[in-house]
């Protein structure tokens, strides 16, 4: 994983309440959801430079399970309280990968959370991320029950760097 994304300090109580409230004075903000068609309008109120392609990407990332076009205020803030922490950010992206919450990672959730972040960063995961979802799990599955829980998959980007 690449340290870029992991910031030295934590964002202070003060400037997460002001990505809070950029959050919830979007137009579309609704019991504690925005369209994800205004995720870049979040990134540039709140500064974070933010290309239309990884805007793309985070909309999909950031969709809510239900799979339709909103997305989680709490999701959002979740991934700005552990950016200072590797194993906090990764467990936070481990869990939003599994959308429909059971636990594991299937292979449709691995693979649409993999585009989501290579769409931000493409060498996010270098020559690991070119691993396959079977070789993946091979090498991941702590437990060996041949199926990838969030915990492993968090761990696994966790080592990442090494």
């Amino acid at each position: 994983m690449s340290e870029s994304h992991i910031l030295a300090k934590p964002f202070t109580p003060q400037e997460l309440e002001n990505l809070k409230s950029i959050l919830r004075n979007l137009p579309s903000y609704k019991d504690n959801t925005i369209h994800n068609s205004e995720y870049i309008t979040f990134c540039n109120a709140a500064g974070i430079p933010t290309t239309p392609e990884q805007a793309e990407a985070y909309k999909n990332y950031f969709r809510v399970p239900r799979g339709d076009d909103l997305c989680s205020v709490n999701d959002i803030m979740k991934v700005f309280e552990s950016l200072h922490d590797i194993k906090a950010y990764c467990l936070t992206v481990a869990k939003h990968f599994d959308k429909n919450g059971d636990g594991e990672i299937s292979m449709e959730e691995y693979d649409a959370g993999v585009a989501a972040m290579k769409a931000f960063d493409p060498d996010l995961f270098g020559e690991k991320g070119k691993l396959g979802f079977d070789e993946l799990i091979k090498k991941a599955d702590k437990n060996n029950d041949g199926k990838l829980q969030v915990e492993e998959l968090a761990a696994w980007f966790s080592n990442m760097q090494n």
